[in-house]
Formats: structure tokens, sequence, C-alpha cells
């Protein structure tokens, strides 16, 4: 009876230590635990960038702009030395430098140094164009009419009055004004019309 009555107690013992156990062990579920979703990253474009597409540049497909230095791109030295081309050829790309507001003076001049020279038997049909042209700078101007200084006085007259009819630095014509006077004995004051006749009856032959 004692052995029985022991046996009860001890799995009664044994049945609360297992509750027991049983409590303190946590619970765990097998249900997957829902993750939530991260928002996706924001590129941040820094300043100063665009993200315009690019698409290769191809050379055959560019058009060709034509600016005035590309167009005038004559070199005085080339001119000079070139053993193909003619003198008139040579004086017309001299006269185009001499002209181009691109350039430097000093090289201008240069251009003009060796249009002086080759011209020197026939001036007019060169130098005329230039004087009457406005892109001539003064100084230029004022070489051509020192230049005529050393050439018959036809033209010298002539040069004197292209500068009277064309350029419009006081200084530039006042010297032509006086040196056309000198030449032709008379001074006719600001009529131009007047010089210009008394020019040409200068260079009528005299009569037999």
């Amino acid at each position: 009876m004692s052995k029985l009555l022991n046996s009860t107690i001890l799995l009664a013992l044994l049945a609360l230590l297992g509750l027991g156990l049983w409590v303190l062990i946590p619970s765990y579920s097998t249900d997957p635990v829902p993750v939530s979703e991260k928002p996706a990253a924001r590129m941040v474009q820094p300043a100063g960038f665009t993200t315009t597409a690019t698409t290769p540049a191809t050379s055959h497909n560019l058009p060709v702009v034509e600016t005035k230095s590309a167009a005038s791109a004559l070199s005085i030295s080339n001119l000079i030395g070139s053993p193909t081309l003619d003198e008139k050829t040579v004086m017309s790309g001299l006269a185009r430098i001499t002209l181009e507001t691109d350039r430097s003076l000093d090289e201008r001049s240069e251009a003009l140094g060796h249009l002086l020279n080759l011209s020197a038997e026939d001036p007019a049909p060169v130098l005329l164009p230039l004087i009457a042209n406005r892109d001539l700078p003064d100084t230029l101007c004022d070489r051509i009419l020192d230049d005529s200084l050393n050439a018959p006085p036809s033209w010298q007259a002539d040069a004197c009055l292209a500068v009277l009819t064309h350029r419009k630095n006081k200084a530039l014509k006042t010297r032509a004004h006086t040196h056309l006077a000198f030449l032709l004995g008379s001074d006719h004051g600001s009529d131009l019309a007047a010089w210009t006749k008394a020019v040409a009856l200068e260079k009528e032959p005299p009569a037999p």
C-alpha cells in the first residue's frame, strides 16, 4: 500500500516537473515573419550635370563653317616665294592681306611694303582701291602718300585726290590738300569737283 502511494506521489511530481519545464521553454512560431520592403534608393544628380544622352560625333556629318580667318588664310611668305603665282595674283593676295582687319598691323604693313615695290611701275590700279577702302588704317594710307612722293607727279596727284575723296581723317586730308595745291599751283579749297577737274586737265597732253 505504501509502495503504491509512493509511486503515485512520484508520478505526480514528475508530471508537475514536466509541466513547469514546458511553461519555461519559449514557443517559436513556424510562420514566416513578413519583411518590410525598403523603398528603392533615389539617385541624387550632382549639381552641374545633366542626364542628356550624347551621341558620338561623326566628322562627315558636321557642317563646315567658313570663318573670316579660315577664308583668308593667306601667307605673305607663300605669296612672295611661290614659283607658280604670277605677279598679278601675288599683288592681289598682298592687297587682300593689307585690308584684313583680323591681322596684326605689322603683318598688314609688311604686305603693303611688298605691294608698293611690286606696283611701282603702275601703282594706280593697285593702290587707289586700297585708299578708297575703309578697312585700310590711316597709318597705312599715310604710308602710301609717303611712297608716292618718289613717283611721277601724276601718281602723286591721283593719290592725293583719292585721299580728299574717300578718307575721313583730318590730318590725312590736310596733307593731301597741301601737296595737291603745290602740284597744281592752285588751291580749290573744299571744292572736290574743282580738284578733280584740275587733276584731269594736268594729265592732258600739251597741245601740239
